[in-house]
């Protein structure tokens, strides 16, 4: 039995990582509206902020550079329209 993704669930399990990892970046924004400590705060906005960055990577290692290139053209070419 092979335990392996196919590629259809690896690209799936890709993009389920990349909206988690903007998930947890958006949730940063919430935290200072949270009835917790200054520290709890500033540790919790540090651990998402981290936790984000790591499940960006991972969703680019599942995804593959093709579709990272493509997600950066398209982000560029939205950048120059502005």
């Amino acid at each position: 039995m092979d335990a392996a993704p196919t590629p259809q669930g690896r690209r799936r399990l890709g993009v389920l990582a990349l909206v988690l990892s903007a998930a947890l970046w958006g949730a940063i924004f919430a935290v200072p509206w949270l009835p917790l400590e200054a520290e709890l705060k500033w540790l919790l906005a540090a651990c998402l902020y981290g936790g984000s960055y790591a499940v960006f990577f991972a969703a680019s290692a599942l995804l593959g550079r093709e579709v990272l290139d493509a997600m950066k053209a398209r982000a560029r070419s939205w950048i120059r329209r502005r």
